[in-house]
């Protein structure tokens, strides 16, 4: 009696770059502290490293206001 075989696994979807003009910002990780990178409008962002979901601030909103920024530089 012949052995089915196993379907082949379909293909990897090909890796699409951001276009030229996808801003991308930066924030820290609310569980592990790393760094992640999201692109320009998201409103959350998912950990790869420990899965916390890290809320994304509204633009113009920095954990820094800008005379704490003069201080700390100088």
């Amino acid at each position: 009696m012949p052995v089915p075989l196993a379907p082949y696994p379909t293909p990897p979807v090909p890796f699409t770059p951001p276009a030229a003009n996808g801003a991308q910002s930066q924030l820290v990780c609310s569980g592990c502290r790393n760094l992640l990178l999201y692109p320009a409008g998201a409103t959350s962002v998912c950990c790869a490293v420990c899965n916390a979901v890290t809320a994304v601030p509204p633009p113009g909103i920095s954990k820094y206001s800008r005379t704490e920024l003069t201080e700390v530089q100088q």
